[in-house]
């Protein structure tokens, strides 16, 4: 048994023994595969323009205005489709900041048209992922728009839903993971020496497998740059087009698969689900680790199913004051909803995955001091 360890970059909520962890999955984008955020949201931003005045008949001209290099946003923020502003969100659904369009909302205003706080959390929409980050810059260029126009709540509803569905095409079916193929050394990188990692692993009997809402043809390019050719020995199964969060469901049956199957480097899986990844590997519950990016359809996902959980946060390598916004874990000393929400569905956080890795495989991971303390505000409520 290795001791309980403490690895730079990995925080541990709830204990976690990797010596019972039998078998460990990945998502891809995001957390295996690394990427210039800002480049690629611009293109995806792009595309999604193009998307929504050929598909849901915006205007052209609508988009005219739009900033060229957008303040980029945290991931702590939400989206209000009551009043269409941005905002920055408390533990306690309490706004501490808000702009509409290109305008600071000042504090008089914040708590005459948010207080009390129990009336936002029914109208907001949080942003769980950096894939969504130009949901935010796309809502908040056009609800101001949008709400002048139609009925306010009920047309800004619309505009986050269609934003959200486009940017969806925009990766899936879209051109945009087309034009990040082609020059794929501009966008993606490998996450440090987890390549290396990722075979210490394997050779101490972790089943090794990856889960992605990506096509095969595209997440086989990235696991090639990322990984190298091992990775078809590497992992035991990765299952492409996953659909996440309906991956986890525990409705969708398991799929008999035999075991021959997995022979001649038969492991890329379309549509697979959580059931089958468990049947498949012979590993269930809590002795499954599943490591990704996604606050909601990664981690609360797969604790909801029964899976142990890490959640990958880039944005906690960056400086506190990197953006206009502030920090993603606290505002003057208050957590944020995102802070909270790491502290109640995470057993593990880390800024990268090789910062996991880089922990022994059979290494007890064990929480020091409390998540909100050692983030500067565990004394407020």
């Amino acid at each position: 048994m290795y001791p309980a360890v403490s690895t730079f970059g990995l925080h541990v909520n709830r204990a976690v023994d990797l010596s019972r962890i039998d078998a460990v999955g990945f998502d891809l984008d995001h957390t295996l595969a690394l990427y210039d955020d800002h480049a690629l949201n611009l293109l995806a931003v792009s595309e999604t323009i193009e998307l929504l005045i050929g598909q849901a008949g915006y205007s052209a001209a609508t988009f005219d205005a739009l900033p060229t290099d957008p303040i980029p946003p945290v991931r702590t923020m939400a989206l209000d489709l009551l009043h269409g502003a941005v905002l920055k969100v408390d533990a306690e659904t309490r706004v501490r900041l808000a702009r509409r369009g290109q305008r600071w909302l000042p504090e008089r205003e914040i708590v005459s048209r948010y207080v009390p706080s129990e009336r936002v959390a029914e109208t907001i929409s949080a942003i769980h992922s950096p894939f969504d980050i130009p949901v935010v810059w796309l809502f908040e260029h056009l609800a101001p728009r949008v709400a002048t126009s139609r009925d306010g709540s009920s047309a800004l509803v619309e505009l986050a839903a269609n934003i959200r569905r486009l940017l969806d095409v925009a990766h899936t079916r879209g051109l945009l993971k087309g034009r990040v193929t082609r020059d794929l050394g501009r966008y993606v990188s490998a996450a440090g020496n987890a390549g290396i990692s990722l075979r210490t692993w394997a050779d101490a009997g972790k089943r090794l497998f990856v889960v992605t809402n990506s096509h095969r043809d595209y997440a086989e390019v990235v696991l090639d740059a990322v990984i190298g050719p091992a990775w078809r020995s590497l992992f035991q199964a990765v299952v492409v087009d996953a659909g996440k969060p309906a991956f986890f469901e525990p409705g969708r049956a398991a799929r008999p698969v035999a075991a021959a199957d997995n022979r001649d480097g038969k492991i890329v899986r379309e549509g697979w689900s959580a059931r089958d990844v468990e049947s498949w590997l012979g590993a269930s519950g809590d002795r499954i680790l599943y490591v990704g990016d996604n606050l909601r359809a990664d981690v609360i996902a797969a604790r909801s199913f029964g899976w142990r959980a890490a959640l990958v946060v880039s944005e906690l390598e960056a400086p506190r004051d990197a953006s206009p916004w502030g920090w993603l874990l606290s505002h003057d000393g208050y957590p944020t909803w995102f802070s909270r929400s790491l502290l109640l569905h995470a057993d593990l956080v880390c800024d990268r995955v090789d910062r996991l890795l880089d922990a022994p495989p059979g290494a007890g991971l064990a929480p020091g001091a409390d998540f909100l303390a050692r983030i500067g505000c565990g004394d407020r409520p």
